[in-house]
């Protein structure tokens, strides 16, 4: 993260699986106290701490730490509806712009080379638009390939990404349904009412 933009609270991130800071820095800023009316607190931690004019950095810990936060899929799908409109400043708009995006980019480019090969085998769709697709399929999954290698995880995973992102598509949807319709948010066995400061 560039320093300047360590210092600007809009953009400030922190991950909460991880997070240092000192006592000192924690007990003037109010810590977590400071931002307990927030249902992603680590984000709101961040931008408060960045707020006062502390530095937030995100740092690379995979060689000294490791994390398995939630044991289910359905716990992973309820943190990320929990915390992406929150994440995105509690825009609508914002949290639309960025699932179109996925849906554009990851989901629908595999759905469409597979319709392409099909064309292609039935001498509907020239080869050449089926090469076009491959590379922007393969382009795609370039990104999730090296994060993956790095993290030691088997090779085959990457080939889970548009599922993985369809998915992370549908926990958007119901972050919208839980912080804009129903105004509350289940997590942990517990359900909290959505309120005007978190």
């Amino acid at each position: 993260v560039p320093a300047w933009l360590s210092r600007v609270r809009r953009l400030a991130a922190v991950n909460g699986q991880y997070l240092a800071l000192s006592l000192d820095v924690y007990w003037a800023s109010g810590g977590f106290a400071a931002v307990r009316g927030a249902l992603a607190e680590d984000a709101a931690l961040g931008r408060h701490l960045a707020g006062l004019g502390y530095r937030v950095r995100l740092l690379d810990g995979a060689a000294l730490l490791a994390s398995e936060p939630h044991a289910t899929v359905g716990e992973a799908w309820r943190a990320n509806a929990r915390t992406l409109l929150p994440l995105l400043f509690g825009s609508t708009p914002l949290l639309a712009l960025a699932l179109g995006a996925l849906i554009l980019a990851w989901v629908l480019p595999p759905i469409r080379l597979v319709l392409d090969l099909a064309l292609a085998l039935s001498g509907s769709a020239s080869w050449a638009a089926l090469a076009l697709g491959t590379v922007e399929v393969l382009l795609g999954l370039a990104p999730r390939w090296l994060a993956d290698r790095r993290a030691g995880y088997p090779r085959w995973l990457v080939l889970t990404q548009p599922l993985a992102l369809a998915a992370l598509v549908g926990s958007g949807l119901a972050s919208l349904a839980w912080f804009r319709w129903r105004r509350r948010v289940p997590w942990r066995g517990r359900s909290y009412t959505v309120s005007e400061a978190a």
